[in-house]
């Protein structure tokens, strides 16, 4: 059931009543937006919600043994389980393939969980730091299955999305929602699909000029961003219609000056986790400035392989950490 169908429309607009009708009875409420969650993901495959079910589950008891003193073996516990079970999901069929020449079809790709296994961390560590106390059952499933984050994120925060799960909701009609519906309607459906018919058959003939390629490669740049843009404006919308204020994504990165600012405002949440989960604990810019700018390598190394499998894009990650590296040594100011 895609965002911008009819049909995610329509249940949408069923659901949304019914959940300000339920705001006097908030565990009834939230049990409405969580059934509403999962009806969006089953309809793209019930397999989907099953997984995404029990990796909830699991989470939540693992936030519930980090909550204890000794909370460092339940929170490395958890952080092993996402990501045993992300490279399993994600990379399980490349590596199988790949080394052992056995292709593993019945491996689907679980809808999001990319994102909701940064999320899991995310929740540990939060409740390991003592940032939030473990959240109970419901707002844990609530949480790994918004439907509003679950295709393509943002990354959502714990802190501040338990606060508004469990906060009154009070709807007002809002400048800002509109403006953020015609923003994601002209990005997605004008924008991006116009400029899907002209660079599709550029990249179909790869014998034309070297000039209409180069401005294939960069149409389809603006393609990517009013694509996933579009989309983030749309769920914002959303979210904020339910109550709930998603993270930044992007912030115009396309007028960024160089590489280094491009990338603190685009996928801001993203980034945002990889230093904070990444970068900060190996010692940010703290360490020398050849451990600093290592640090930087490996994050965008990182960035590269959950993006995809496959050595493009591990590539692809380290050739933008180089840029930011190359531009950290030519700067006093030095960033991730």
């Amino acid at each position: 059931m895609n965002l911008f169908s009819i049909e995610f429309g329509l249940c949408f607009f069923i659901f949304w009543p019914i959940y300000y009708f339920l705001n006097t009875r908030p565990h009834l409420q939230k049990a409405v937006l969580l059934a509403f969650s999962y009806l969006f993901l089953a309809s793209f495959g019930l397999k989907f919600l099953i997984i995404n079910f029990i990796f909830s589950t699991a989470i939540f008891l693992f936030a519930r043994a980090a909550q204890s003193k000794d909370s460092a073996i339940p929170f490395a516990a958890g952080v092993i389980f996402v990501l045993c079970a992300l490279a399993f999901f994600k990379y399980g069929d490349y590596f199988a393939i790949k080394f052992t020449r056995l292709h593993l079809e019945n491996i689907a790709l679980p809808l999001g969980i990319s994102f909701y296994s940064f999320m899991s961390i995310l929740l540990l560590k939060a409740v390991r730091d003592g940032e939030i106390e473990a959240p109970d059952y419901l707002d844990t499933l609530i949480f790994l299955s918004f439907f509003a984050a679950i295709i393509s994120g943002p990354i959502l925060r714990p802190k501040p999305f338990f606060e508004a799960l469990n906060s009154p909701k009070v709807f007002r009609a809002s400048p800002v929602i509109f403006a953020l519906l015609c923003s994601a309607l002209f990005k997605k459906l004008i924008v991006a699909n116009h400029l899907f018919e002209i660079v599709n058959p550029v990249f179909a003939a790869p014998t034309l000029p070297a000039s209409q390629l180069l401005g294939a490669l960069f149409g389809y740049s603006v393609l990517l961003y009013a694509d996933f843009s579009g989309y983030v404006d749309f769920v914002t919308a959303l979210g904020l219609m339910c109550g709930f204020v998603l993270p930044q994504n992007f912030n115009r990165p396309f007028t960024a000056r160089n590489l280094k600012i491009f990338w603190q405002n685009w996928h801001i949440s993203l980034m945002n986790f990889f230093k904070e989960c990444v970068y900060f604990p190996l010692g940010g810019s703290h360490g020398t400035a050849v451990q600093t700018q290592l640090n930087v390598m490996l994050v965008f190394a990182i960035s590269g392989v959950w993006h995809g499998a496959g050595l493009s894009f591990l590539l692809w990650g380290l050739i933008h950490g180089l840029g930011v590296v190359f531009l950290n040594l030519t700067d006093e100011r030095k960033w991730l």
